[in-house]
């Protein structure tokens, strides 16, 4: 039986292309291994990333304006406003008030590709099952 394998990414840029080809033979080869992209800037900024999201569904890229999952890329939308017993944990990971050039209110930018929040978020989440 094989291992699942998640590697999370945090800071990675994605420009070398030694890694890239090595992330990209372990999802070839491994059935069961997925990659988790928590992006700093907008997913334009990271072409090697991708690459590898359009062209696996176990690649998860998640950018401050965008993300790829399942191959498919769409900007980050709430359905509904942040309720104020969910903004605790969700404001931390989506900024629902940052202005967008769309101007949407339902709109925002992903916030865990930033070191500051992501830990934010870890600690809030750690607080919430403690």
């Amino acid at each position: 039986m094989e291992d699942n394998l998640l590697l999370i990414a945090i800071g990675f840029s994605f420009a070398d292309q030694h890694i890239n080809e090595v992330l990209r033979t372990s999802l070839a080869v491994r059935e069961r291994t997925h990659l988790l992209a928590l992006q700093y800037d907008k997913l334009d900024s990271y072409p090697g990333l991708i690459e590898l999201a359009e062209s696996s569904e176990r690649v998860l890229a998640l950018g401050q304006e965008s993300a790829i999952i399942n191959r498919r890329r769409a900007d980050w939308k709430l359905t509904e406003p942040v309720s104020p017993k969910d903004a605790r944990w969700l404001d931390l990971a989506f900024d629902s008030n940052a202005e967008v050039d769309d101007a949407s209110p339902l709109a925002g930018r992903f916030r865990l590709g930033d070191f500051y929040w992501f830990t934010r978020f870890l600690q809030q989440m750690s607080r919430d099952h403690a």
